[in-house]
Order: structure tokens, then sequence, then C-alpha cells
């Protein structure tokens, strides 16, 4: 980074020489030399094309002449590229001057030089003007939104602000911003943090200073400067506490990582250690004896409420011989102290408990501002003596995950070939292990207890033997191994290779998945094969192999002995594939007699209408990489939860054809394998979905189309837009249905139905495990809690998956975006999308599955004004893993 500043700043040479001998720079005038930075050099159309087409974020600065403070521009786009590089975002520089480049479209574009193009999955997402963007935090900010597009809510008034926390009663906690202008610092790192913790928090923005009056401290205080405010939406309390921090990203972490943990948290009833410590936060100690607990937790509630986040609070019972053991406390109980780090003497409050003085002291500790007691409405905010949700009704009828963990808790975990790793015991696994696949997971939560029984059930149907490690390490008891390892999404199943972290595993959460992933880590591909009938085998998936039950397509590459750049690009593919794909390779002699070589053959052993694919482009890895990505899925899909991601991935158009597998059903699909077949209709995905009964997944969809179902039936489904076409009642045949597809795409005839909700999204509410032990600690005869007992067990876990939206097009969320004067972001007032956080108190609990059956569909976005204001000074980039 400082080499670039001081490259970029040189006094003005002649411009021919520089462009000469200057080409080691990072950035010389405007030039940028690609081998040194992170942004990609894009020449010609075919390579434009190809990187906007990407399922992440991409943006493109369209060269044609040098703009007003350009070569600044150039030194921020270059450290945004090296910052953004973290997220999945890549920044794209094409330069129009150049003759490779005279006929790319953008390029001819009047004034393209005036803006930033952004892109995902091949549409066009919205212009950001060069004008707005004042720094490398703009474009930073800027990117990183339209990451979150569909994540993070803009709310432009207080209506809407009260509509929304009312609506995300009992769902996620949420932390609400205040910022005074958008592309600043401020934003920026509001947003790193937001990546970080997307899956856990509901994260909100407002720009509007009256939308805050809610919080109570709106005009007095804080004024116009960026706030933040932590508000507790999960158990239904909606008690808020205002950040005190800098909005930098390790402190917005901090705090993060310390309001999560237990407001307060008692010795020795929960243990002797405190979750604290790693935090490096400020401890209150409040010592108590029995007499006076009742009082003792009432100004301490008082204090969380005002500094939660920002210290960490701990209860100690004088009265228990474990707390006797380790305390000494030289004033008369009941009392308090503050100790701002664990180097600092530990002070006492010089008077009695109570409100003021305790508010008072701590006024003074921790350099805060006066506090008014009756204007910070902390006698009105009364906690409620309702528990904030009953667990047995929660886990019952709300989440399915969490309700085949609590059914099936007793049924012991097949573990035994699944080895739990300590803090010396990983490095060296991980070191000593050609392939190691583990398992880091933390207690609690019902997806990982999901996740821990499947992924044993899928060690166990190895057996033995297999040189495959696979281990686990539970984050609860060995959290500095998983900190070391920069795990922040709980379960997260990882690879390594050779002692080094190769990847993480994103796939589908299921036994058979996982086995399959297991057993392609162990067959490590690409494999090597001489057996011309073996190979054979591979082609066509004939008979038993080791594939079988693992993958039912193959990447077979065919090569001469001297094709070395061929089979380069072909290994590299396969080391780089998440997909569950077998590779396989020979260059035996008998390989021209296959097809002409060099090429690649995918092949998927169950799509009856085109099983083989043969590629003949140019073998480069990105060219490799798109011919296994259009062809990996069948032409004829059978749609299934785990498929259905998959196939919106690629697809915003389907048709479905229901089956019961009758008479009837068997010549509709004869029908629609001819449609397919004769690949008029090459965007849309074709379909057959199962119902075999009521209870199926595939009726559950049927009945959102139509209100009395009929099988054989034909949906076809417009996502983007929720509509929803029906095939009429009657005989299926080949010209009906031609003719039919052909209207929908005229817009001849109107949707049958719209569906009913703009969002797929789980229907089960969350709760925080955490408040859940508070109120049971508090209500110990309503719950039958035993402070005394713990409730962790070895095979215990923590939640969410990494859910990829990349998969659904931001075209629309975007085009309101687009006719802004100002890059700026959606409000979703009417979307919140959210992921539930089922907890679970049994560590020995199990599940069996995990699938969504919905998701997520089309988003509205509102148009947003904001004007960035101030500038900032450019900032150490973040890698959100370290969040």
């Amino acid at each position: 980074m400082l080499l670039a500043s001081t490259l970029c700043t040189g006094k003005m040479k002649l411009f021919l020489l520089v462009a000469v001998s200057l080409m080691s720079a990072v950035c010389a005038e405007g030039k940028i030399d690609f081998k040194t930075s992170k942004v990609v050099r894009l020449q010609g159309q075919d390579a434009v094309n190809a990187f906007r087409k990407h399922s992440q974020v991409r943006a493109v600065y369209f060269y044609t002449r040098d703009i007003k403070n350009f070569k600044f521009f150039c030194e921020d786009y270059m450290a945004a590229a090296e910052s953004l590089e973290a997220y999945g975002v890549s920044l794209g520089f094409c330069d129009c001057t150049e003759e490779v480049n005279k006929d790319v479209e953008p390029c001819n574009i009047i004034g393209v030089e005036n803006s930033i193009h952004t892109y995902r999955s091949g549409k066009e997402m919205l212009l950001l003007e060069m004008s707005k963007l004042f720094h490398v935090h703009s474009i930073v900010a800027d990117m990183l939104q339209l990451v979150l597009l569909r994540d993070i809510p803009i709310l432009r008034n207080e209506t809407e602000v009260s509509s929304y926390l009312s609506d995300q009663s009992g769902k996620k906690d949420i932390v609400f911003a205040y910022l005074a202008a958008l592309g600043t610092h401020d934003h920026r790192a509001f947003l790193e943090m937001a990546y970080a913790y997307k899956d856990k928090l509901q994260f909100v923005i407002t720009s509007d200073r009256q939308a805050t009056k809610t919080f109570g401290e709106q005009n007095r205080s804080i004024k116009d400067v960026s706030t933040i405010w932590w508000v507790w939406a999960s158990d239904s309390s909606f008690t808020s506490v205002r950040y005190r921090g800098k909005f930098k990203v390790e402190d917005l972490s901090k705090f993060a990582n310390t309001i999560t943990k237990p407001k307060l948290f008692d010795i020795p009833a929960d243990g002797i250690d405190h979750p604290f410590s790693l935090f490096e936060v400020p401890i209150v100690k409040f010592y108590y004896k029995d007499a006076f607990k009742d009082s003792i937790y009432k100004e301490a509630d008082i204090l969380m409420r005002y500094y939660g986040g920002s210290v960490g609070i701990l209860m100690i019972n004088m009265d228990r011989e474990e707390a006797k053991s380790k305390y000494t406390v030289p004033v008369e109980l009941p009392t308090c102290s503050f100790q701002r780090n664990a180097e600092a003497d530990e002070e006492f409050i010089p008077s009695d408990v109570n409100t003021p003085s305790v508010l008072n002291f701590m006024t003074d500790k921790m350099d805060d501002k006066a506090i008014n007691i009756l204007d910070d409405g902390f006698e009105e905010r009364t906690s409620s003596e309702d528990p904030p949700y009953v667990l047995e009704e929660v886990t019952k009828q709300d989440d399915p995950i969490a309700e085949v963990v609590h059914a099936t808790r007793k049924v012991e975990m097949p573990l035994d070939l699944v080895q739990p790793l300590t803090d010396k015991t990983h490095p060296k696994l991980v070191k000593d292990s050609d392939t190691a696949a583990v398992l880091f997971y933390f207690p609690f939560d019902a997806l990982s207890i999901g996740n821990l029984r499947m992924f044993g059930e899928a060690a166990d149907m190895f057996g033995q033997q297999t040189t495959l490690q696979i281990a686990r390490v539970n984050c609860y008891d060995w959290t500095d191994v998983c900190q070391k390892e920069k795990i922040t999404i709980y379960p997260t199943l990882r690879v390594y290779k050779k002692g080094e972290k190769a990847w993480d595993y994103k796939g589908p959460q299921d036994t058979q998945a996982f086995f399959s992933v297991l057993k392609l880590l162990e067959l490590s591909p690409p494999v090597y094969e001489t057996d011309n009938e073996k190979l054979m085998k591979y082609l066509v998936g004939k008979g038993e192999s080791t594939l079988t039950g693992v993958t039912n397509t193959t990447v077979v590459g065919l090569f001469r002995k001297g094709d070395k750049h061929e089979k380069e690009v072909f290994q590299e593919l396969a080391r780089n594939s998440r997909d569950r794909i077998m590779f396989v390779y020979t260059d035996i002699k008998d390989a021209d007699n296959i097809a002409s070589v060099p090429t690649v053959v995918l092949s998927r052993y169950d799509d009856e209408i085109q099983p083989y694919t043969k590629f003949d482009g140019k073998f480069t890895l990105q060219n490799l990489q798109e011919f296994v990505d259009i062809n990996k899925l069948p032409k004829l899909t059978v749609l299934t939860p785990l498929m259905f991601p998959e196939v919106r991935r690629k697809f915003s158009e389907l048709l479905i054809l229901f089956t019961d597998g009758s008479d009837n059903s068997r010549q509709s699909e004869d029908i629609v394998r001819e449609i397919v077949k004769a690949q008029k209709f090459a965007n849309v995905s074709f379909n057959m979905m199962q119902v075999p009964d009521d209870s199926s997944v595939g009726y559950r969809v049927l009945k959102e189309y139509m209100e009395e179902p009929e099988i054989p039936h034909l949906s076809f489904v417009k996502f983007q837009k929720g509509e929803v076409f029906n095939f009429a009642t009657g005989a299926i045949d080949k010209t009906s249905l031609t003719n039919w597809l052909s209207s929908i795409f005229t817009g001849a005839i109107e949707p049958s139905t719209k569906l009913l909700e703009e969002e797929w999204k789980p229907m089960s509410k969350g709760f925080e495990y955490l408040k859940i032990i508070e109120w049971e600690k508090r209500n110990p005869e309503q719950t039958g809690f035993n402070p005394d007992k713990t409730p962790l067990d070895e095979v215990s876990e923590e939640t969410t998956d990494d859910d990829d939206d990349d998969d659904v097009s931001p075209q629309k969320d975007v085009s309101e975006l687009q006719r802004g004067q100002h890059h700026v972001f959606p409000g979703r007032s009417n979307h919140h999308a959210l992921h539930a956080e089922m907890m679970h108190k049994e560590g020995d609990s199990a599940d069996e599955g995990h699938s969504n059956d919905k998701e997520e569909m089309s988003e509205s976005a509102e148009l947003e004004n904001q004007e960035n204001s101030s500038e900032e000074k450019k900032d150490k980039s973040h890698d959100p893993s370290e969040l």
C-alpha cells in the first residue's frame, strides 16, 4: 500500500517514457501494473463477458481518458481491490485505448470513464459515479453494500423503523446503525462487521436521525455522529444498548463478541472461568451474599443495559465456597469493582451499591458523559418475568431441525471414527495428514448437532479402511483453536491438504452428501487411469465401481503424452473443484479411440437425454470451469430440495412436471423429453417432481401453484416475478406444450397465479439459548434449572450455515437504484430474510438431515438518495474471517 501511494504521487514524466519504463510500478500516472495488483486486466469482449458473469459481485472500470484526480482514484482502486478480495469481490480494469478493446461494448459509451460498472451473474447492477467515490472507503463500502444487498435494509423514517422492529420481535438480535453519510469509513467498518456476523445477527442502517428517537438519545448527546445500537429483539424485550467505542472493525467485533455472551455471568453457578477474558474488555464485578441477591441483580441489570457489550459483568456469590477460595474482598458486602484489564488494579466502589452510585462510579472509570437516570429511561425498562421462549414449544412447533434433534437425542452418535481434537492434537493432525476433514462446531445448536451426527454417520460408512483423516473440534472447549483457524460460522467443515487449509465445504448438509465429499477426498481427484476398461466405466458409469453412491457425474480428460499444458489445466480444475464430481484423466495410447484428443468428456450417468458432453474449446482454466458449470446438470432434472439450489443458481425460469409414477405421468414425461431434446427453450430448466402422496414436498409445492392439484401437472415458474403459469388440464402433447411455452415467452397469456410471498425463507422463529439460560437462572423453580449442572457435553455444537444467495439474481434489487443520482442502496422495509438460529441445550442431541424446501425469491428495493460529505484516512483492510 505504501509503495503504491509513493509511486502514484510522483511528478509527471514524459508519457511515452513512463508507459515503457514504469511497467513494474503499481500505479504510475494512472497506469496499472497487473503483476503486482489485485485488479484484473480485461482484454477483449470475451474476457469482459467472462468476468462479469461470475456469481460474486464484480466491478469494471472502463478507461478511455484521464479525468480529474484519476491517478488518486487509481491508487484507491488498487487498495480497494486488495481489501475486497477477502469478500469474494473482484475489481477489473479495461483500457479502452488498447486495440484489443476497441470493440468492447461499454468502451463505446460516451462518458463511460465517469462511472464504475458493477455486475453479478452477468446482470448489470448499478453505476457508481466517480464523483461520489471520495476514497478507498467509498469504493469498499459501496461494493460491500452490493454483496449484502438483500441482507441489510436501509430504513428511511421513524415509521419504517417502528414497523421493522415490530416485525423482528422474537427473531434475531439487531445491530442498528445511524450513519450520517454512506460511502464513509464508518459505513465501511459497519459493513465489514455485518459481513462477518450476518448469519447470526440482523443489521440495519438508517440515515435519518429522527428515525432513531425510539432509542431515547437521538438529539441530546450524540448529534449527527455515526451511532450503533444493539437491540435485543430475540427475546422480544427490545432493550437497546448504545455502542460507545470507535468505528473500527476490531472494536466493533469486540463489542459484538462481548454482548452475545451472558449478560450477567454468575460465579460459581455458571462456572469459575468467565467468558470475557478473551475479548480484553473491562470487567465489573458485583460481590454479594444470598440475602442481597435480588437487589444486586437489579443494579447489575441496569448497568448492563447502559454499558452492555462494553464491559463484562460478573456476579460473584460470596456465600459459595468456590468463590471464597478464589476472591478476596477488602470491603463490606455487597459491593462492586472495576478492573480495566488483567494487569490493572481492581478498584472498589467507595459507597453503597445503588443505581446512582454505581452509574456515577462507572462514568468516572469509563470516561463517559454524565448520566441522567430518568432521561435514559432506566426506571421504565423493567424486564419481563415471562420466559423469552419455551424450549419445547419452539423446538416442537417451529423448527423441524430442532424437532428432529429433540426426537433423536437419546440415539447414540456414531463418532468412533471422528476423533476429537485439542489445541495440541489439531496442529499435529493437520501437519501429518495428506488430507484431513475437520468439523468445527459449537455447543447448544440443533444444526451443529445434526451436522455432527451426519458427519459421524458418513465416517462410519467408510469403516476403518481409509487413509483420510476425519476429526472434530469442539469450539466451546477449544476456543483458541477455532480462533486461530478463524472459524466464524458454526458448524464449518474444513478440508486440509498437506498441512494447509484447502477449502470449506459449502454443499448440502446430508449424510450421503458428506459421504460423497469424503469419498472423493479419499480418491484424491484427479485420478490418473491407465486401464482402458476402468476408464470406460468412468465414462459410462456401468456396473459397480468406487463411485457407486458417491456421484453420478464424472469429468474425464483424454490427452496425448505431450499435452503438458492441457493436463496441467485439467489437474488445476480438479484441485479447485468444490462440486461432488469425479475427475479422471489419462494419456494412454488408446485415448484417441474414444475421442479426438486432447479433450474433456463430461458424463451424467442419470441423464437419459444427453448423457455425454464433449469439450471442444481452448484449454484454459476459465473455459473448462464454465464447461463443467454449464453442463453438470442433467437436461431433465429430478427436482429435490437438495437439487433446487443448484438449479436456481443457473436458471430463473423452471418448467416442473409433477408426476406420481402412473401411466399418464409416464406419457407426460415422454412428451417433456421430446421438448427437451428439441432444445428450443435453452434458457429454461426442465424438471420432474415426484408427488407420491399428500405429505410429500412435491405435493406441498404443487399446492402453492394451484388449489386443486391434479397429477400429472405442468407448471412454469418465473421466480424473478413470482409468476406461475399452469398448463390447462387434459392430455399433454408436444404441439400444445410447445405453443403454451411460446405464449408465455411472448406475453400472450397471463400468469395463473402469483406466489403469495416475495421471498422463500425458513418459517421458524429463532431464539438465543443464552437468554433462556439467563431467564432459567432467575426462575429455577419454573424450569427445573440446576445451577450446579453444566448443560455441556462433548458432543455439542453451534449454528448457521453460509447461505450463499448469489444464486438469486440481484437484478430486481438494483433496478430502482440505477435511476438514482448517487450510489445508494436498497431499503427493504418489506423484506427481512431470516435464517432461524435454533439452539438447544442438550449437547447429546442429534439431527438426521437439514434442507430448506424453500429459497429466497425476488425482493423489493427502494431508492435512497444520500450525499457523502466527509473523507476518511485510509484504513487497514480486514479479512472477515478474523472477526
